[in-house]
């Protein structure tokens, strides 16, 4: 699948990619429209979260947090103190800008099988847990 600037995405990304350029104006008023993003939903998904096939996506790509200097340097590494969904990944640029740190977070079980996946191993290195 080739993007608007002409890139090609296969895999997991071009599904990514797909998936993210069906959220549009229509698409977010057939959300609401079906009130989907009723809190009754939400606490039920809060209450049980290993009863619903969620995974969690959150992309903080292209913000300038490197470039801030609150008076002590600008940062060396750049996280989260929020608390991740049980299935989910968080994604930021490295301090280079010329990767991506990805936090995935999975059930143990699903977590061994995802860190020794050859297509995932082929473009990323795995970090010890923390």
């Amino acid at each position: 699948m080739a993007s608007k600037s002409g890139r090609l995405y296969n895999g997991l990304a071009g599904k990514i990619h797909e998936s993210i350029n069906l959220i549009n104006n229509d698409y977010i008023c057939q959300v609401y429209a079906d009130s989907i993003t009723d809190q009754g939903l939400l606490a039920q998904i809060v209450k049980d979260p290993n009863n619903w096939s969620l995974f969690g996506f959150s992309r903080w790509c292209k913000f300038p947090f490197y470039e801030v200097d609150l008076g002590f340097g600008k940062p060396i590494w750049v996280g989260t103190a929020m608390r991740l969904m049980p299935r989910g990944a968080f994604l930021l640029d490295t301090r280079d800008g010329e990767g991506i740190e990805a936090w995935v977070t999975l059930s143990e079980e699903a977590m061994l099988k995802f860190e020794k996946n050859p297509d995932i191993l082929a473009y990323a290195s795995v970090s010890p847990r923390i």
